[in-house]
């Protein structure tokens, strides 16, 4: 007999990585495009800049996090 009404918690969790990790080129390829704009000594800039960084290494590290988990 086939019980429908449960929801089998892996493949929940499977799905969501392997969205999430088809979202993660198109997140990087705009934080890539997108530059801080103005004086680059202004703090300001150098915050920017900063961020995109920060940013980027983040959406690396997650994908790096997905794939060691074989998804």
């Amino acid at each position: 007999m086939n019980n429908y009404e449960v929801v089998e918690g892996e493949d929940i969790l499977s799905n969501s990585l392997r969205a999430i990790k088809q979202y993660i080129p198109r997140k990087l390829d705009e934080a890539t495009k997108h530059a801080p704009t103005g004086d680059k000594s202004t703090p300001q800039y150098q915050l920017n800049a900063a961020f995109n960084e920060g940013y980027k290494k983040a959406l690396e590290d997650l994908a790096t996090f997905i794939k060691a988990m074989g998804v």
